[in-house]
């Protein structure tokens, strides 16, 4: 029973659940080493008049180019993906509520949101559109696996618990993967 609702909160509550194509580590490894192994071997071929080693970087140059751009689009799409879904569930929540005043604040919001576009520094950071986008998710997750109030913090409690015994593996995975393209 919990490890249904754990790996149900993976797929709705998380980023690599709700972008699992998008994130898959081998769509990733992929693209990064398909296309930019291809980018690095047409430079490596073309400019036979420069020194080997010199060449050498170059396609390493290639590849380490491709990862950026691919990271840089998917944080792109993943932005205008979760600023449509928490414009539409806004929405939808102006319309049913009977509050003026909450629906002054949701129209406040949403004016801020659909205003706002993507920026660079979004990469390494949260931002207030992502942070929406989890809550919404949240509550959406809450109210599809029927867990009632007085059983939400004790869900939350399960869920951390297994995230952080998760957690350390995947720590380890990120900074060998980052290790890897960094030499």
């Amino acid at each position: 029973m919990l490890e249904d609702i754990i790996s149900y909160y993976r797929k709705m509550c998380t980023r690599t659940g709700q972008f699992d194509i998008l994130l898959n580590i081998w769509v990733l490894l992929i693209v990064i080493f398909g296309v930019g192994g291809l980018a690095g071997l047409i430079i490596f071929i073309k400019l036979d008049s420069i020194h080997e080693i010199i060449r050498l970087y170059l396609s390493l140059l290639a590849i380490f180019a491709v990862e950026i751009i691919y990271l840089f689009y998917s944080q792109i799409y993943i932005f205008y993906k979760q600023k449509k879904y928490v414009i539409k569930e806004l929405t939808s929540l102006m319309e049913n509520g009977n509050n003026k005043q909450v629906k002054n604040n949701i129209l406040m919001k949403l004016n801020n949101i659909s205003e706002s576009n993507f920026k660079f520094q979004y990469i390494g950071r949260t931002y207030y559109i992502d942070t929406l986008y989890n809550k919404l998710k949240f509550n959406e997750f809450l109210k599809i696996s029927k867990i009632d109030s007085k059983n939400v913090e004790t869900v939350k409690e399960n869920i951390k618990e297994h995230i952080k015994d998760k957690s350390n593996f995947k720590d380890i995975i990120d900074i060998a993967f980052w290790g890897l393209m960094g030499m």
